[in-house]
């Protein structure tokens, strides 16, 4: 299990590398609204659970999601409709969990701020959108992939100490921070209740947090913030 920190990073000297899905954000409702929405469509849970699965291991978008539903159920519905009913479900849904909204808005134009996520490029450009806040950067792996080469990349460009924030602790075991960036990388594990990896015990991170409040105390910033800065950058 991830050990608690005993240390602080200078602001001044880091890079956050933030996972998006189950870290920053989340379908508030659990997805139970997506399973309505198909069942209005008359595809049973069983169909919409098998389609999630296969669609989940590839970069999840919702067109995906319709090719396979069409190939398990004969869907007797429009793509673009479908699409708009999932559009609906999305929008009303998909948001920042509280504590992450309330650090973005601290440290947006304070830190370099990195989203490093997995699934299909189009749909996780339209989740940052929908959420409303511009990283520095955005970098979209393929699901499966490890995200050890985006942070490689991370490191890279800006030559500060990388700090990994997900909610996967599979990627900690790919990371390897100390062999890889000679010290300078600090991974965290963010623990969602309602996360798909909630319950994996494996964990190989430097630290492991519940909230991004406990991540101001690794990487403390003063309280004071530059709202016009801010505002322009990011809402």
């Amino acid at each position: 299990m991830g050990m608690i920190a005993k240390r602080m990073f200078d602001p001044d000297g880091v890079v956050l590398a933030l996972d998006l899905d189950y870290t920053l954000a989340h379908y508030r409702d659990g997805m139970k609204g997506l399973f309505e929405v198909l069942r209005k469509l008359n595809i049973s849970d069983q169909d919409a659970r098998t389609a999630l699965s296969f669609a989940e291991r590839k970069n999840f978008s919702f067109g995906e999601l319709y090719r396979i539903l069409d190939v398990i159920a004969q869907l007797k519905i429009e793509e673009s409709l479908f699409m708009e009913r999932m559009q609906a479900w999305f929008r009303e849904n998909y948001g920042l969990y509280d504590d992450a909204r309330a650090f973005l808005l601290e440290y947006i134009g304070r830190v370099p701020i990195v989203i490093v996520t997995a699934g299909d490029y189009k749909f996780q450009r339209e989740k940052i959108t929908h959420l409303g806040f511009v990283p520095d950067e955005m970098i979209v792996v393929s699901m499966g992939d490890p995200k050890l080469g985006a942070l490689k990349d991370v490191f890279q460009c800006y030559q500060k100490t990388v700090i990994f924030v997900d909610d996967n602790p599979n990627e900690f075991g790919h990371t390897s921070f100390d062999a890889w960036f000679g010290g300078v990388g600090y991974s965290v594990r963010m623990r969602r209740c309602d996360s798909p990896h909630e319950n994996t015990e494996k964990d190989q991170s430097n630290l492991m947090i519940s909230s991004f409040g406990q991540l101001r105390n690794l990487v403390p910033i003063e309280k004071e913030i530059a709202w016009k800065v801010l505002y322009q950058k990011a809402w």
